[in-house]
């Protein structure tokens, strides 16, 4: 099974289903509308991005930007939509460990283009 591809469109399914749920299922304040838009955002570009990673030939390595963009999503945009749900806001602390990981994700992109050789 190729894992990046499975967690890139359960990703991508989750930011649907949460797009639907905000607009027609939960009752936000304009300020948990912006944060909840925000996570779907960053988890349906992250989705795509991880799904081109997984088609990447194995040779070219980049399942670790991969997996580091996938723990990225789900620190980040989970943890904004478990404090949507929850009404904890303190789950909101867990979103900067996801953006940095997401970061840690494009410096592990970076580094392989510098490695790669033909």
């Amino acid at each position: 099974m190729n894992k990046l591809l499975f967690f890139g469109g359960v990703l991508g399914f989750i930011s649907v289903m949460m797009g639907a749920l905000g607009d027609h299922a939960f009752t936000l304040t304009p300020d948990q509308v912006k944060g909840l838009l925000t996570a779907i955002r960053y988890n349906m570009l992250y989705a795509v991005i991880i799904m081109g990673l997984s088609l990447a030939p194995p040779e070219k390595q980049l399942h670790i930007p991969g997996y580091l963009f996938t723990v990225g999503v789900f620190l980040f945009s989970f943890s904004i939509y478990a404090a949507q749900l929850s009404g904890i806001s303190a789950l909101t602390y867990i979103t900067p460990l996801g953006g940095l990981t997401i970061m840690a994700g494009w410096v592990a992109l970076v580094i392989k283009a510098f490695r790669y050789h033909k």
